[in-house]
């Protein structure tokens, strides 16, 4: 049977790149080696704060979890 070897977790946050305002450009920014300790709240907590630093309009974050398996 596999065994966990590691979690791995990346956060990818989301602002809209377009300057004309109807139209949506989605541009993703993504982060690696994230607390895997983070509850989802912290994570959205932190993709907002760095959507922020952006000066483009915040989108959203996705936390992305990967697991590797031995055997």
């Amino acid at each position: 049977m596999a065994e966990l070897v590691s979690e791995v977790i990346k956060m990818q946050v989301r602002v809209n790149k377009s300057d004309d305002r109807d139209k949506v450009v989605v541009k993703s920014y993504s982060f690696g080696n994230i607390n895997n300790g983070l509850s989802d709240t912290d994570v959205e907590e932190m993709g907002a704060a760095l959507g922020a630093l952006f000066n483009r309009p915040y989108l959203g974050v996705a936390r992305v979890n990967t697991a590797i398996y031995n055997g």
